[in-house]
């Protein structure tokens, strides 16, 4: 390139660095003219540099062209240094190196923790601990909600949204939210703001709207149980393609267990997710009813009394949610509690019953005798349509407690039958009663 500038001799560096900087900015129409007259370069939206040097090279480079701005935006990152924020080297000895952490974590769980652990111009420590806990954070999560997904799916069941169920209308306008938000940081390039979202919904995807549907996955409710399915079918396929531009590999990973025929052959592929409506309301009735359970929670923990133990009632002083029985319902679930009573006049936000009648009690108990079973379904690696016969060796005083909850311990574990018999199996105590159980 010819550049007729009177430069002094202290100053001959900048000539090389316009030749070194000139491709990055305007190379490709220096000599091009179209009629007579010089192409304007093209600016680009964003550049990626590790130092600022650089960049301002750029820019200095277009004032003195006469050829304006490089970029639009641009994203300077941050160094990688140890675990004490000291520079790596190898004379130092505290060199990690990234093929050990790929094999053991995978290229995905780095690139969530380079995006998630701060700004990327912020110089980042590299903590082992850190990237395994974006594994159990994110990956691991959406991992274990696909699982439970492909246990019950029905391959006659599509994607779909248009439930109204409480919790999938929910899940729905969260994911909306979490879209748009999302969308929005990234046409800002804050990079760093819509990676966090991925982490902050997938909890809420898993901890809450998973596990308070679980039932329904299983439920003799045709209509219930599909609409379930559908929408978690729905959900995974967006967060699958939100996920795409930051973990590549995962996300097509996913998307691959979840297409439809009719679905593009990559997620690489597919269209970006748009959110949808997002219901206000329903977001701040579900905010309100989290906070509910969470308080009357700390309640039965000063009382040490696990929530697989029934209590009576619930009383709470917010009106918000009076006559809005789908989200009591919520509360009483999750509380497993019998009876949910407003109260404006109350001293505090929630009071619990913590008496535990005969009755509840008995409850109790069988619900602890359900989660033992389930467990040894799970270690003998059963599927939920799997039907067994339990062995049951005992006393008189539990023999006549597991005959009169019987109806009740069949359906969700799915026993056949109890054989009353010596064995070799774990061995419980349940309140005053022994037993020692066994899938036959």
């Amino acid at each position: 390139m010819a550049l007729k500038l009177d430069f002094s001799k202290q100053n001959s560096t900048l000539v090389v660095k316009i030749d070194g900087e000139l491709d990055h900015h305007t190379s490709s129409y220096v000599s091009q003219k179209v009629d007579g007259e010089l192409l304007k370069p093209q600016v680009k939206d964003v550049i990626f540099d590790f130092s600022d040097v650089n960049f301002m090279d750029s820019s200095g480079i277009g004032v003195i062209m006469g050829r304006g701005a490089a970029f639009k935006n641009v994203i300077c990152l941050g160094h990688v240094l140890d675990t004490k924020g000291i520079k790596m080297s190898k004379h130092i000895g505290n060199v990690v190196d990234p093929w050990i952490m790929i094999d053991k974590y995978g290229a995905d769980a780095l690139r969530m923790w380079m995006y998630t652990v701060n700004q990327p111009g912020d110089s980042k420590n590299f903590d082992e601990k850190t990237v395994d806990e974006v594994v159990k954070k994110v990956f691991n999560l959406v991992s274990n909600i696909l699982s439970f997904y492909e246990m019950y799916k029905d391959e006659n069941i599509k994607p779909g949204k248009e439930s109204n169920n409480i919790l999938d209308k929910w899940i729905i306008s969260k994911l909306n939210a979490f879209l748009k938000n999302g969308e929005k940081y990234l046409e800002e390039y804050r990079v760093f703001e819509a990676a966090r979202l991925t982490r902050d919904f997938v909890n809420d995807f898993s901890t809450w709207y998973i596990r308070r549907s679980r039932d329904r996955f299983k439920s003799e409710d045709m209509k219930d149980r599909n609409n379930a399915l559908a929408t978690t079918h729905y959900v995974l396929m967006e967060l699958a393609k939100y996920m795409a531009p930051f973990t590549p590999f995962f996300a097509e990973s996913l998307y691959l267990k979840l297409k439809t025929e009719s679905d593009p052959e990559s997620v690489h592929l597919s269209n970006w997710p748009k959110g949808g409506e997002v219901d206000e309301e329903i977001l701040q009735n579900m905010e309100v009813v989290r906070k509910i359970v969470s308080l009357a929670l700390e309640k039965r923990m000063t009382a040490d009394i696990k929530v697989r133990q029934p209590l009576s009632k619930l009383k709470i002083k917010d009106l918000k949610l009076k006559d809005k029985e789908e989200y009591t319902e919520l509360i009483k679930d999750e509380l497993n509690v019998k009876e949910v009573i407003f109260d404006e006049n109350l001293e505090t936000e929630v009071w619990l019953d913590t008496e535990i009648t005969k009755e509840l009690q008995k409850e109790g108990s069988a619900r602890n005798f359900i989660r033992a079973i389930q467990e040894l379904r799970k270690n003998k690696n059963l599927m939920p349509s799997d039907a067994v016969e339990l062995l049951v060796e005992t006393d008189g005083l539990g023999k006549e407690f597991l005959n009169s909850v019987l109806e009740e311990i069949k359906k969700p574990t799915n026993v056949s039958g109890l054989i009353f018999e010596e064995n070799d199996g774990e061995e419980l105590k349940i309140e005053n009663y022994k037993l020692k159980i066994k899938i036959k």
